[in-house]
């Protein structure tokens, strides 16, 4: 039996850290505390970069471990954190509600999907679940910034929700830019 001690590796604090920051965004989400929560989203994308970025560099020991807990650090980091930063900002009617479920569940299946079957090289199949974790918070403050109204705001996020869903559990190509 292998101890956390012989499977954690540098890449794996680093993915740890990022789920963190997902994790900090859902308080923060549900404290209304959306500037915070969104930025704690923004840093999400930026550990899931990195953390791929060092295994790579490091020659990771154990790649099996690192992709289980990149993939569920992502569904936390980029399906509910933004699910619940929807909620947080105002997305609580029974509707919105179903959306957001589907939205993870979505992300689940898209997460799933990418471990066992096989893409063709430079291209992954459905968007990406990190997509997310940049997407809204950009959207949230730039809406802000042009002072969108709260409704005409919810409703696009609820828009963004819905075919965020259907692009994670297309079969579309998306080539990798990174």
């Amino acid at each position: 039996m292998r101890t956390f001690r012989e499977l954690l590796a540098l890449p794996d604090f680093v993915t740890l850290a990022g789920t963190t920051s997902g994790l900090l965004s859902i308080f923060f989400s549900l404290a209304n505390k959306l500037d915070a929560a969104a930025v704690l989203l923004l840093l999400c994308p930026i550990f899931d970069w990195v953390d791929g970025r060092v295994a790579r560099m490091t020659g990771r020991r154990d790649a099996a471990f690192g992709e289980e807990l990149d993939n569920l650090s992502d569904l936390l980091s980029f399906g509910v954190a933004p699910a619940l930063f929807g909620y947080g900002l105002g997305l609580r009617s029974p509707l919105g509600i179903a959306v957001m479920i589907i939205f993870i569940l979505s992300g689940l299946l898209r997460l799933a999907r990418f471990r066992v079957v096989g893409v063709e090289k430079g291209y992954y199949q459905g968007m990406t679940v990190p997509t997310n974790g940049y997407v809204l918070p950009i959207f949230y403050f730039v809406a802000k910034f042009l002072s969108i109204p709260l409704n005409l705001l919810l409703s696009l996020f609820f828009v963004w929700f819905i075919f965020s869903s259907a692009l994670m559990v297309s079969s579309i190509r998306w080539k990798k830019v990174i």
